[in-house]
């Protein structure tokens, strides 16, 4: 009997992509009542993936959890043993022990409620050391901790939540390693779903008008399309799960998640939100009687600012304030609109995805690099389009005078220079310094095996 559970168990497995793209729009998971999900390793090695013996069942988790909120948190802290070290003038603010308990907490509370992890590969950093380099980072410890310490900014805390549950379920579902996809956002981003970049790049994912028509052509892939069902899916389970609400309630936090969540044929793309906003975010400092309010100039210069991912003082925080509710109210608050947290993080997702999947051809050459080179391959290719990542390797690979398969990712990186970048994509100096700072903090971001000398922002 035991060797028949172990056969039936190995066929499961390997007939789990099979299974995956079977599904139809909407379709669920099949799931078996009789079968028991095993329960997840309370080691807290959360840094490998864990796949149940067979696919799982997401209409099973509509039923009432077999835990309690305060017996996932207590199952959570067990099986989570690092503690970070936050480094702060001041004592810890509740906003911020909220989300760093969240994030720290998050990976074991899903494998404990929905029995599934996310994924990391050999070579790349574990969860722990993930949650290490974010919170030691310059921008969390300079800015983010300001934002969601002093409640002038108006930071909305819940948007921290959704961003992290939606890369991790998009990792799950499009199968993409964690440790890349959460740098590619951090590094993109910083995991602000209002950032505008100055090439009009958009979003957590900095989304492209280019990068928006290659998504909608993926999109008529019927693997892909499921993948993207049955990750919205589980979003809009997880956000609607009694329980899960009661997690959140238990760590501190008081809003609500969306319930309107939906992936439109269309992506919605509003050009110039800042400008167009301002009328609006005017008007309500005006009604605050701020002294600055009636100077729109300088009210100009500071949402131009916030477009950039650059921080206000505390003097101009209101102005954070109201363009994040303006924001919301005309543009995030909508799925389907590229700064909506969900559709651009799981849309981006799809188009890493792709980029990482794809076959690297050369004339009538089709290479296979390392799995970790191609990862920054398809970090450049995500930046740059995936023509200049080919000429890009194309060179390193004659000037490294090995072949595809036997580059090592430290020699990759060390001749990922701006002077060779430049020479394979023809381009400005600040186009090749744009793709390798990118290139290069993600792979220290992500891979254990890589520490550069670069600035972390």
């Amino acid at each position: 009997m035991i060797a028949r559970i172990l056969m039936a168990s190995a066929l499961a497995m390997l007939l789990w992509p099979q299974s995956l793209l079977s599904l139809k729009q909407e379709q669920l998971f099949d799931y078996s009542p009789t079968y028991h999900l095993p329960e997840p390793d309370p080691s807290g090695n959360f840094g490998s993936p864990v796949r149940p013996s067979r696919p799982l069942s997401l209409e099973h988790f509509q039923q009432p959890s077999a835990y309690t909120p305060e017996r996932l948190l207590n199952l959570a802290r067990q099986s989570s043993s690092f503690t970070p070290i936050l480094r702060l003038d001041q004592p810890t603010a509740p906003a911020v022990e909220r989300f760093t308990n969240y994030l720290l907490l998050q990976e074991s509370l899903a494998r404990w409620h929905y029995h599934w992890g996310t994924q990391a590969l050999p070579g790349q950093r574990s969860q722990t050391q993930l949650h290490h380099y974010f919170l030691s980072s310059y921008w969390f410890q300079e800015n983010l901790q300001r934002f969601l310490a002093q409640s002038e900014y108006g930071f909305p805390e819940l948007a921290l939540v959704r961003t992290l549950s939606a890369i991790q379920t998009s990792a799950f579902f499009l199968e993409v390693s964690y440790p890349t996809i959460f740098c590619l956002f951090f590094k993109e981003s910083r995991l602000d779903y209002k950032a505008v970049s100055a090439s009009g790049a958009r979003g957590l994912g900095q989304l492209t008008g280019i990068a928006i028509k290659q998504i909608e052509l993926l999109r008529e892939e019927t693997e892909e399309q499921t993948r993207l069902n049955a990750a919205l899916h589980h979003l809009r389970q997880r956000y609607a799960d009694p329980t899960w609400q009661g997690v959140l309630k238990e760590l501190g936090y008081q809003e609500k998640l969306p319930q309107n969540l939906s992936l439109p044929p269309k992506m919605v793309v509003p050009t110039r939100s800042a400008s167009l906003l301002l009328p609006e975010v005017q008007k309500r400092l005006e009604e605050e009687q701020l002294p600055y309010a009636s100077n729109t100039s300088q009210i100009r210069r500071r949402l131009n600012r916030l477009r950039q991912g650059r921080p206000l003082s505390l003097t101009y925080a209101p102005i954070h304030a109201h363009y994040v509710a303006a924001l919301e109210e005309s543009y995030a608050g909508e799925p389907g609109n590229i700064f909506h947290i969900e559709t651009n993080i799981l849309l981006s997702t799809l188009l890493f995805r792709h980029y990482l999947k794809s076959e690297w051809r050369y004339g009538k050459s089709t290479w296979k690099p390392r799995p970790e080179v191609q990862r920054v391959l398809a970090v450049a290719a995500y930046n740059q389009g995936q023509s200049s990542a080919r000429s890009l390797f194309r060179l390193l690979q004659k000037e490294i005078g090995k072949k595809p398969e036997e580059i090592t990712l430290k020699e990759f990186v060390e001749h990922l220079t701006p002077q060779r970048v430049q020479q394979a994509l023809k381009g400005s100096k600040a186009r090749a310094r744009e793709l390798v700072d990118h290139a290069l903090n993600v792979a220290e971001c992500a891979e254990s095996s890589i520490t550069l000398p670069t600035q972390d922002s």
